[in-house]
């Protein structure tokens, strides 16, 4: 696959690694756009935005400076978006299901 864009062995070798990382994951990022489309039907679209910024940019950053002063690879960088996605997810999913118990009370 890897091949279509480049005969580099060395850049074929770290686009085979980002495969390896982030495509078994990559169900986080569908739950991801799914807890933003089930928020944005509750009228919660700034909590999406909220969300969204929170887990793409500033968490991200935030892991970047941690473990980028701690481990000096480029898997750890490729972890990032997992990481990112598993932790927006999460923190959708929980303020998803805080909204649905204050609507049942």
């Amino acid at each position: 696959l890897m091949s279509i864009f480049t005969n580099d062995p060395v850049v074929i070798k770290a686009g085979i690694g980002l495969l390896r990382v982030i495509m078994p994951l990559c169900e986080f990022m569908g739950l991801m756009q799914v807890s933003a489309g089930i928020l944005r039907g509750y009228g919660k679209s700034m909590a999406v935005m909220a969300f969204s910024i929170g887990g793409m940019v500033v968490l991200r950053q935030i892991y970047l400076f941690i473990v980028m002063n701690r481990f000096h690879t480029i898997q750890m960088i490729y972890w990032c978006y997992p990481v990112c996605w598993i932790a927006t997810v999460a923190a959708s999913y929980i303020y998803y299901f805080m909204l649905v118990r204050k609507r049942a009370a």
